[in-house]
């Protein structure tokens, strides 16, 4: 820039955050003259979701950059006012995000000034909200820049600090969850958790000093843990249920659980209702257990999709209707068969094989063979 005289050249910028995204603005004055030089925006990525404030210092750091930019171009110093944050100011935060972006900010304009100017004078709030192309022409303020901006930096708002007095309480929550409920989250295979759940009860007992236990796990104590985990559950999923059933009362019309008429059997598990009462069939298949849709419910689907060699939607029903029955079942099943990598798999084989062609004799009808018939033991067909 080749001039006759020294003129004096200010760089504002402007950043800004929202929830979408964030964005900044950079404005050249020279001479009470405004105009725009570049923005840029980024959209708030949905992985790996950032909160505002940190969304905020990521808008300080692109206007950093861009002002960088900028200065390497024009060659001259610049003063710059945005957004106050208190990280850019001391620098003793211990999050690696906070800590690495305020140091790139200050390498890139070591120095500039920070100011908090207030979203309706904020530039950037306007690309930061997100805005059409054809509203974004009738912003004279987006194109011209603030009116206070052209008078002198004495009337430029000023950033103050409040000083407020908290009063700090000291709050203590108590868990009233078993610790053996937080055990059905961690897994993901149902036999894996049973036998969890086994030793565990087994560990129980054997603090009691009720009798001596072999080396592997039995038939009883997978048992025992398989109820255990569904009385678990069912305590947590259906409280009130349960207690109104224990006081013999009516449930609610809106219960999950009204049109299924359950009851308590004698080892206190919420058991289906119905008409199958004198059926031949057992206890379990009669009046199976109930389950409502959770993390369980799915390590049940997955379970009986193993077991019948990731068989279809029908057969996956009826075996788990044999000892559960899962709320939302069938939504849970086609959701399971979804995801199997297995079932993607071969289904991609069966759309493209190649069938094929029949037989002559398969579409045209066959003649019909006379057999004589021989009365004689000598002869046999």
């Amino acid at each position: 820039m080749q001039t006759f005289e020294m003129i004096k050249i200010e760089l504002h910028g402007f950043a800004d955050a929202s929830e979408k995204a964030y964005a900044a603005v950079v404005y050249i004055k020279y001479d009470e003259q405004i105009n725009i030089v570049a923005a840029k925006s980024k959209v708030n990525p949905m992985k790996n979701r950032k909160t505002l404030p940190n969304l905020e210092l990521c808008a300080a750091h692109l206007l950093s950059k861009l002002i960088h930019r900028i200065i390497i171009t024009i060659k001259q110093r610049a003063k710059v006012y945005t957004i106050n944050l208190c990280w850019i100011e001391n620098n003793k935060s211990k999050d690696k995000f906070i800590r690495t972006r305020v140091n790139d900010i200050k390498d890139l304009i070591p120095s500039a000034k920070w100011n908090h100017v207030v979203s309706k004078e904020n530039l950037a709030d306007i690309a930061s909200r997100g805005i059409s192309p054809n509203e974004l022409q009738m912003q004279k303020l987006w194109w011209n820049g603030p009116d206070w901006l052209r008078a002198s930096e004495d009337k430029w708002p000023q950033s103050t600090s409040e000083k407020t007095t908290c009063a700090v309480t000291g709050v203590s929550k108590i868990n009233k969850d078993h610790p053996l409920d937080s055990l059905t989250e961690k897994y993901s295979s149902f036999q894996k958790l049973i036998r969890i759940f086994a030793y565990v009860l087994r560990f129980k007992n054997k603090l009691q000093k009720l009798k001596f236990y072999p080396q592997y796990l039995t038939s009883r104590e997978l048992k025992a843990a398989e109820i255990e985990i569904i009385k678990r559950h069912q305590h947590k999923e259906f409280e009130n249920e349960l207690e109104k059933l224990l006081k013999k009362a009516n449930l609610k019309q809106n219960s999950k659980l009204a049109n299924l008429y359950p009851f308590i059997d004698s080892e206190g598990v919420l058991r289906l209702g119905g008409r199958l009462k004198n059926s031949n069939i057992s206890c379990e298949q009669k009046h199976p257990a109930i389950i409502n849709k959770s993390h369980l419910a799915w390590l049940i689907v997955m379970d009986a999709h193993n077991k019948t060699l990731h068989g279809g939607n029908q057969l996956m029903e009826a075996t788990i209707r044999r000892k559960y029955w899962v709320i939302n079942l069938k939504r849970g099943v086609k959701k399971c068969i979804r995801h199997c990598v297995k079932c993607i798999r071969n289904d991609k084989k069966l759309r493209n094989k190649k069938w094929e062609i029949y037989l002559r004799c398969e579409f045209h009808s066959l003649h019909l063979l006379h057999i004589p018939v021989s009365t004689t033991p000598d002869h046999y067909l």
